[in-house]
């Protein structure tokens, strides 16, 4: 449609409308058909297109078929060629280009939109807010499928990973800081499960106020020791850690003690770690039902006094033992706090008495970034089944990482599958040698690497080269 005619559409629908919202109302719908009108007439197009560069692939076309595919915008209807390959295997040229996937309805561009929001609201406030705001319509389990097939997707990148294709960058920065905490996620028969998480970013930037953590990465699994070698791997392909500094934190509860990240950070230039401020407050003020001297025994942590605490310690002991009988449950409580104290103490230890040479800041921010997954997975008594909570961490974290796009733009079942058939294809080969006075055949095997020299597959193969060379 030309220029010109669209805007005499516009003056029709005006005249015809007896209102500002009737006349919006129906521009919409003008442009919606417009756009999906068009689109279908342009996939028709493309399919011609490509029809020579089949046929010279040795395809045959076997007929042309009709399909129909939800948009953002409205539902486009399109033929399209159905082709028969030299290995007498079906393929629709056209949806394979345009990533549609075969028995889906809707685009990659709805299916991932519809995911995001679902990560924000509900299954049912998502199905909500995109009939009030497209002419998407999807129903609440529309919905929930959609999302347990994008974490699919993700899960399939991971499995993709772990060949050995990430490219080492050794990054050397002066300051990293590593955090780590777990949220509990109510279950649907009312237990609850650990979330873990695992961050590390570069410090702040920003100005004032507001202040964003440098190259934020963050390792989520309800499985900790998941979230754990995910981090691990993290920091040793993509810094150097010998040349930096690590700052830790945490509540140094289970699975997050001081001794955890001395071993994650193995081989850094120095490991400083710190046990988190509001959690010791929060100890010292459960174990404690003088409310007076325990504000006395914060103060003097930290000022990093212990001479202080220790006295502070002794005093509300000698209160409690006055009346033994009566205060035995408070009497374990502060002993159990004076275990912990005593233990944790050298953590306590404030930024400026540590001698590091950078400026105060950037400690503590793991509670902060709870926040996505808390507000989604915990609010209005929410509950979930496991399949259903793991999917919807999957599709956050992606999202919190800034690399939900390119975890979504390829299909990685896909690229497994040609991944298996390209690099993990062994070639066998035989040496003849005497045993026994008999001709045995021994097989040898050889692995291609098609990756970059310097990934862990490439540094694998190097070195095994290198031991059948001694």
């Amino acid at each position: 449609m030309r220029h010109n005619d669209i805007q005499d559409k516009l003056r029709e629908l005006f005249n015809e409308s007896e209102s500002g919202l009737e006349f919006e109302e129906k521009v919409r719908n003008f442009f919606q058909d417009l756009y999906c009108r068009e689109l279908g007439y342009f996939f028709e197009w493309l399919d011609a297109q490509w029809l020579s560069d089949c046929l010279n692939k040795g395809y045959h076309v076997e007929r042309r078929d009709e399909r129909s595919i939800q948009t953002l915008l409205g539902v486009v209807t399109y033929k399209r060629r159905l082709y028969r390959d030299k290995k007498k295997e079906w393929h629709y040229h056209l949806d394979e280009r345009l990533d549609f996937e075969k028995g889906k309805r809707y685009s990659p561009l709805v299916v991932k939109l519809v995911s995001q929001v679902a990560s924000k609201a509900t299954y049912r406030q998502t199905e909500f807010i995109l009939a009030k705001l497209t002419p998407v319509t999807v129903s609440a389990t529309g919905i929930r499928k959609m999302v347990l097939h994008v974490s699919e997707n993700l899960k399939n990148h991971d499995e993709y990973q772990e060949y050995g294709l990430t490219e080492n960058k050794n990054r050397i920065v002066p300051v990293l800081f590593v955090e780590g905490d777990a949220v509990a996620i109510k279950q649907q028969d009312a237990s609850l499960r650990y979330l873990h998480r695992f961050q590390v970013h570069e410090g702040y930037k920003g100005f004032g106020k507001v202040k964003r953590c440098c190259n934020l990465k963050e390792f989520t699994s309800f499985s900790r020791d998941r979230a754990y070698q995910g981090i691990f791997s993290y920091l040793r392909t993509e810094y150097t850690l010998e040349e930096s500094i690590i700052l830790a934190n945490s509540d140094g509860g289970p699975g997050y003690q001081a001794s955890v990240f001395e071993e994650l950070c193995l081989g850094a230039k120095r490991v400083e770690f710190f046990l988190d401020k509001y959690h010791a407050n929060r100890k010292i003020l459960d174990n404690t039902s003088d409310r007076e001297l325990a504000k006395k025994l914060i103060k003097a942590v930290i000022n990093y006094n212990w001479d202080r605490v220790k006295a502070i310690e002794d005093t509300l002991e000698s209160n409690l033992v006055l009346d033994e009988e009566n205060n035995e449950v408070e009497l374990k409580k502060l002993r159990r706090l004076k275990r912990y104290l005593k233990r944790n103490w050298k953590y306590l230890k404030p930024w400026s008495l540590r001698d590091l040479p950078l400026p105060k800041g950037g400690l503590g921010t793991v509670e902060s970034h709870h926040r996505p997954y808390s507000y989604r997975m915990k609010k209005q008594g929410r509950s979930w089944g496991k399949e259903g909570e793991e999917a919807m961490v999957s599709i956050i974290t992606a999202q919190q990482n800034h690399t939900y796009d390119k975890l979504q733009s390829k299909n990685w079942a896909k690229e497994i599958e040609d991944l298996d058939k390209k690099v993990i294809k062994t070639e066998v080969k035989y040496d003849k040698i005497n045993v026994n006075n008999r001709t045995e055949a021994i097989k040898q095997g050889n692995i291609p690497n098609d990756g970059p020299a310097s990934s862990n597959f490439g540094r694998f193969k190097k070195e095994l080269r290198g031991r059948n060379n001694l």
